[in-house]
């Protein structure tokens, strides 16, 4: 299972396009069922994105005067407006070609999408992504039901979701994510301090496994003095849930999902959450104010964070795998043991992760897409301008931020 977007981000009103694992997908909303459709993005007549496209109106004019109840939920190619609908028994059969009067060209295999099992759960859109990989395995949903926080819209809880394209591997996001004795140093005055910063104690709590692996974590408070405990879980192959406890107050999660788009380039997909119910005042009302605050301000203040340490993990990234001296074919991190230095038990979850690489995906990370067109792992690295910048990797993908910036 991969995530395609925060539902409330995703703009219905046209087709979306989204990158996993080398190719390209889109994502689309079938008002006739309400519910939302992913395909891979290809015209079956030749190759043009679909997403490039519309979803055909019933009626009117969709560019000038927008009505959902106009919407079938076909989705027309821009090149020749052939059309085709995800909701059938035949998923993704070609409902129209306006070249052509013979119904029987219709109903032939190859005028058909590939499309892509999609849910919907706790505001999240997600897809089965096996079709992408050349099998017909049928979803799982108690896997997508493990990579979930089951804490999301339950009394007293609240959360702010956020996304956005990064500059990095999956694999160098993922090692980040997993490593919280980061957070004083490379996040000062966004989310910590480095006053803060104390001996942080991870102890495996499950080894590594296909599934992944899980540890307790012991450190001071970033938010006060006090001892605090807590988990990390990752859940192969793009997943981190990273819960913290205080004792006698209140807990907070981080969850990140991170989508390999390409080598070399990411998508994180968070969710914050704090058991505000919980908390002391006034704190409390601080945080219930601002995660009250407008998506837009929110994502303003996500993009600083991300920005902390986009632009070193982005040459990390590039240093670990394209040092002359030590590469070796596809291998992302080629004799990562001796080359890192981890000492202190803070590192134990970098290491694990990568132990995880090397054993199940032979230091390669992920499995790309057989339709996988998308390659950057061989390009220059990009300059500091590039790795901050914000609307093409994230404005103009969200629907509430698109909004604020108009």
């Amino acid at each position: 299972w991969y995530p395609l977007g925060f539902e409330k981000f995703v703009n219905k009103e046209k087709p979306c396009q989204v990158s996993i694992l080398g190719t390209s997908v889109v994502l689309w909303y079938e008002n006739t069922s309400s519910s939302w459709r992913a395909a891979l993005d290809r015209c079956p007549h030749r190759l043009v994105r679909l997403s490039e496209g519309r979803i055909d109106p019933v009626s009117g004019n969709i560019k000038s005067t927008w009505d959902s109840s106009h919407i079938t939920g076909n989705i027309e190619c821009p090149y020749h407006g052939w059309k085709f609908r995800a909701h059938d028994a035949v998923k993704g059969s070609c409902t129209c070609i306006p070249q052509s009067k013979d119904e029987a060209k219709l109903e032939r295999a190859p005028s058909r999408l590939i499309t892509l099992p999609v849910q919907c759960r706790d505001g999240m859109i997600w897809c089965w992504t096996a079709r992408l990989m050349g099998s017909e395995a049928e979803p799982d949903p108690s896997k997508l039901s493990a990579m979930l926080l089951d804490r999301i819209g339950a009394p007293g809880i609240m959360h702010v979701d956020y996304f956005r394209d990064l500059p990095m591997d999956a694999t160098i996001l993922m090692e980040n994510v997993l490593d919280p004795s980061h957070l004083p140093f490379t996040h000062h005055r966004t989310i910590s301090r480095r006053e803060r910063a104390s001996p942080l104690t991870l102890a495996m709590k499950q080894t590594v496994s296909p599934s992944g692996f899980s540890a307790t974590k012991t450190a001071g408070d970033t938010l006060n003095t006090s001892k605090t405990g807590g988990s990390v879980e990752f859940i192969a192959p793009n997943t981190v849930i990273s819960a913290t406890n205080r004792k006698q107050s209140f807990s907070d999660w981080n969850v990140v999902y991170a989508v390999p788009q390409s080598p070399g380039l990411s998508r994180i997909y968070v969710r914050i959450v704090f058991e505000t119910a919980k908390m002391p005042l006034p704190l409390s009302l601080i945080f219930k104010f601002a995660f009250s605050l407008p998506s837009f301000l929110l994502h303003l203040n996500n993009h600083k964070i991300l920005e902390d340490d986009n632009v070193f993990l982005h040459f990390q990234g590039k240093l670990l795998q394209g040092e002359a001296r030590f590469r070796r074919g596809n291998l992302l991190s080629p004799d990562w043991k001796t080359r890192f230095f981890l000492p202190t038990k803070s590192d134990t979850l970098v290491s694990a992760f990568r132990q995880w690489l090397d054993k199940y995906t032979g230091g390669e990370g992920a499995s790309w897409s057989p339709y996988a067109t998308e390659s950057n792992s061989n390009q220059l690295a990009w300059r500091h301008e590039e790795l901050v910048e914000r609307f093409q990797r994230h404005t103009k993908k969200c629907q509430k931020c698109l909004q604020a910036f108009k």
